[in-house]
Formats: structure tokens, sequence, C-alpha cells
């Protein structure tokens, strides 16, 4: 007698699950994880407060629910595809065609994607979601890229890492560069022909990037400010935009809250300024690290040196920071403006520096180069140990 109603109630339950989840991939795609409130996905799913609670303990539980049961395997299975049309699975030739296919997902990214990315940065941040990718995505490239004897070469893995790299990177710039349209196809053939190529003899140097341990002032000519900058880096870094407040800022800077506002009025402005002040010094200080290392070894294995330096372990924080500012300038049409207008000047530039090639492939290829500089930050964060890859073997041939 009791049977059937306890099965209606379990098919009711999976009901509302599915429901909850269907709203809650909707909304972290359009609003971001900011949008992810317990309130909001009621309202949406027509369900009531208590009975999103019943189910799932709050934000942090929805969003990991999200990635386990909707993101994850279209993810895996895209960067699976992406993989196997460059011949890195099976070890057949590369085919620059297919490969353009089997990137497009990451190039004009679906509401699937635009969800994974959101999710990919909270990743950073969120102990649940952090188990959630790595239980998933993380085992994924653990698997593909955990170097084995006699099966998978290192140097592959850094082949594979590469491209990974790529199609991350790429689904985040997309989402920042939102109406920019290119024609990657040069790309893909450059790409492909560097696969193809033999592994590169070059021994990269010993050389250590100490200012992405967070070891640099940022130089305003007021202690007190720099402090301040400091904190709002370190606890964004490490905890997120949205979990950090103007509190735990002033507290680790070791100041009051109202110091901090007599100097910003909202914690936007403060993280907005410590962004660019932050960007600044950095650009500054890679370049001067890049010089140096040119004077040891060639381009491309400057390159892999910054893939290895980026990516080094113990430098979560930074490339939390760095990630942070992805995620909020898809969600601020006043930062997202201003991005772009930047990003257009140097494109310009760029293909004016190259009057002989069409000014479209080298704006794709400027395209690509940042893309992989955010993308390599995730995949450092989603698998740790890929960051002792020898990348050189990729970025040697790509800078010939």
């Amino acid at each position: 007698m009791t049977a059937e109603p306890e099965i209606r109630r379990q098919a009711r339950s999976i009901r509302n699950d599915e429901r909850i989840l269907d709203v809650a991939t909707e909304i972290v795609a359009t609003d971001g994880w900011a949008g992810l409130l317990p309130a909001r996905v009621a309202e949406r799913s027509g369900l009531s407060h208590p009975a999103i609670s019943a189910r799932f303990a709050d934000r942090s539980a929805i969003g990991a629910g999200v990635w386990r049961d909707r993101l994850a395997a279209p993810m895996i299975a895209r960067l699976k595809a992406a993989l196997d049309a460059a011949g890195l699975l099976d070890w057949s030739a590369a085919d620059p065609r297919r490969l353009a296919e089997a990137m497009q997902p990451f190039v004009e990214p679906d509401m699937i994607m635009c969800a994974a990315a959101e999710i990919l940065v909270e990743n950073c941040f969120d102990a649940n979601v952090k188990a959630a990718v790595h239980t998933t995505l993380g085992e994924a490239l653990a698997q593909w890229l955990t170097p084995v004897p006699r099966k998978l070469t290192k140097a592959n893995a850094a082949r594979r890492s590469f491209l990974i790299i790529t199609a991350l990177g790429v689904l985040l710039e997309t989402r920042r560069q939102e109406g920019m349209t290119f024609d990657f196809q040069a790309e893909w053939d450059r790409i492909c022909a560097a696969l193809s190529a033999p592994d590169s003899a070059e021994r990269l140097p010993e050389i250590y990037f100490e200012h992405w341990d967070g070891i640099f002032d940022f130089d305003s000519g007021d202690a007190l400010l720099d402090r301040l900058l400091e904190a709002t880096r370190d606890e964004i870094g490490r905890h997120g935009y949205e979990a950090t407040t103007i509190d735990t800022i002033a507290r680790a800077a070791g100041r009051t809250k109202g110091l901090v506002f007599s100097r910003y009025p909202s914690k936007k402005q403060l993280f907005n300024d410590t962004v660019t002040r932050f960007t600044k010094a950095m650009y500054e200080l890679n370049e001067q690290a890049w010089q140096e290392m040119l004077t040891v070894t060639s381009s491309g294995g400057a390159e892999a040196i910054l893939y290895r330096e980026l990516m080094r372990p113990g430098r979560e924080h930074l490339r939390g920071f760095a990630l942070e500012q992805y995620r909020l300038s898809w969600h601020d049409p006043e930062m997202r403006a201003s991005i772009a207008h930047a990003f257009s000047e140097v494109m310009t530039e760029r293909a004016a520096a190259e009057p002989t090639r069409p000014a479209n492939e080298v704006q794709a290829e400027f395209f690509i180069g940042v893309a992989q500089g955010i993308g390599l930050l995730l995949v450092a964060n989603c698998y740790p140990p890929a960051w002792e890859l020898p990348y050189q073997h990729m970025t040697v041939p790509l800078n010939q």
C-alpha cells in the first residue's frame, strides 16, 4: 500500500532535481556565479525555497551539482574531440579542418560552455566546486596528460596539454571579446604543423619568476596604499570577488574599514584599481624576464619557461586573481568595453607592424596567444602536475 506513493515521491524528487539543475545552469551561463542564489533558483524553477534547500544546502552545492550533472561530460567530450582531431589520441596525422570544427564550441560557446567557463573559474575558490571539477575534468586531464613509459612520452603529453590550454583559453577569451570574429584557420594550420614537428632538442635553463610569488611592490609611493592593494590582490585571489568583503580586505591589510572607504567608495573601484596596477606591474616584470630569457634561450624556449613559471605550484592565488578579472569582465559592461578598446588598439598596432601579412591573420594569432596565456592558468588549477611538462616541444616549432 505504501510502495506506490514512495515511488511517486522519488520520481517527483528526481524531476525537481532535474528542474533545479536546468535552471541553475541557465543562471550560471547568463548571470554568472554571483547570480546563482538559491532564492533565484527557486523563483525561476517554480519551487519553494525549502524545496531547493532540501536538495542542495547552498549555492556551493548547487554549483557542484551543475558541474557534475550538466557540464563535466560535455566539456570532457569536446576536449576529447579536439585531441582526436589533432591526432593526439591515436597519433595519426592532425587534420586542420577537423580541428577547426572541434574547436568551434570553444570559439562560439553555447549555454553549456558559458556555464562551464564560469564554474571552471569558481574552481579556484569554492571547495565543493573544486572537488567536483577535480573528480571529473581533473581525472580526465590526469588520464590524458600523465606520461607513461612506452605509452605516452613527456613530449606528447605536452602536446596534448598545449591543445587543451588553447581550447580552454579560447573559451575564456571569446567570452570576454563577444562580438569579435576571426578566421582562425591559419592558426589551426600552424598548430597542426607544430604537432607533427620532431621533438625539440632545446633544453630549458633554470629560470625562476620570483615576482610570480607575489614578491613585488605596487610602488604607488604610498606604503599604506601598497599594503591595501596587496591585501586586495591576495584576498580576492584566494577567495574570489564575491566572497571577499571590504572588512576582510581591511583586516588583511591591518587597516580599518573606514580608512579603506576613505580611499575607495566601493569594492568594485578598489578591485578595478588593483587590477590596473597589478596588470601594469606584472606586464613590466614579465617583459623584463622575457628579455633576460632571450639572452640564454630562443623565443620558443622562453615561451615554454613562461608556461612553466605561470603554472608552477604555490602561485594559485595569483592565478585566481588573474582568472577573476576575466570572469568579472564577462558581466561588467564598463570593464568589457574598456578591455575591448585596449585589445582592439593592440591588434591594430600588431597588424600595422606586419604589413605583408593579412591583418586578420595577425590579429587571430594575437588572440590565440592571449587566450593561451589564460588557458594555462585553468589547466594548472585543474591538473597541477601539468606545469612539469616540456612545452618547448610545441612552443619552439611555433616560433620558428
